[in-house]
């Protein structure tokens, strides 16, 4: 199977020494509190269309990960991490450790991973994960390996084929080349391509914004803007809660989202 990987193991070790080391608070709500409330929206009707209310599930990618915290408390599912980040995992099991959640995290490669794991798991979640690789199939299908059959995979990615790129491009041009700019419907078609059925398809959010307020930047200027940028996004979000704010679409969506079951 193919990684051809745009990122490397120095940029997200890196990454995560970054990191705000308070990622879960966020008022106690979690990535953004309305970000996932928009994304539990779309989990919640495909669990309820699909009948997986319970199992065990994995995170790819899930380094300084509070998507598990959430999907253990939102839904009851026993969770379990997978990371390449030693750092990440480290900080993965800090936070399950702090919220008292009990799961192993694995610290492994997704596209060669231990073989125990391998159709082990009810759900497979990602969340900014394949965009990563340039053959985006592979990604997807390494992915749907863990899963049991009849199983559901989730997987959010930035819309960097959009207004979130070009931002990406003057922000930091280094990390816009590390992402493919998938379109939500080269999205579908990967996993259309890797024999999954399709639950939902759906972009997330009106506006790019700045979720984690807190993870320091070397740069100060950099550090300035995301902390403007982190309380414009809070106020903004007031209006989406309302339907004031600027509808989901292709070009200034700063997110996608596609559900998908494996074939029993």
């Amino acid at each position: 199977m193919k990684n051809n990987n745009k990122t490397s193991l120095d940029h997200w070790n890196e990454n995560w020494r970054r990191a705000s080391s308070n990622a879960v608070s966020e008022e106690s709500g979690g990535v953004g509190t309305y970000f996932w409330e928009c994304l539990k929206k779309n989990i919640t009707k495909a669990i309820s269309k699909t009948g997986v209310t319970s199992g065990k599930l994995i995170e790819i990618g899930a380094g300084g990960s509070e998507y598990l915290i959430l999907l253990h408390r939102t839904y009851g599912f026993d969770v379990d991490g997978l990371d390449y980040s030693d750092i990440g995992c480290e900080t993965t099991r800090k936070i399950l450790l702090e919220s008292n959640i009990t799961g192993e995290v694995y610290l492994a490669d997704m596209f060669s991973p231990p073989s125990d794991l391998m159709g082990k798991y009810d759900v497979v979640s990602s969340f900014g994960l394949i965009e990563h690789f340039e053959d985006t199939r592979s990604a997807v299908e390494a992915c749907a390996k863990f899963l049991k059959p009849g199983g559901l995979i989730i997987t959010t990615i930035p819309n960097m084929s959009g207004l979130y790129g070009w931002l990406y491009r003057f922000y930091d041009r280094n990390v816009y080349k590390m992402h493919v700019p998938l379109t939500l419907n080269s999205l579908k078609k990967a996993h259309l391509d890797c024999g999954l059925d399709i639950i939902c398809t759906n972009y997330i959010l009106g506006l790019p914004g700045v979720m984690d307020g807190g993870r320091f930047e070397p740069n100060r200027l950099k550090n300035i803007f995301r902390k403007i940028a982190h309380k414009f996004t809070k106020w903004y979000w007031i209006l989406e809660k309302n339907n004031l704010g600027v509808p989901k679409n292709a070009v200034t969506s700063p997110y996608m989202l596609c559900i998908a079951s494996k074939k029993n």
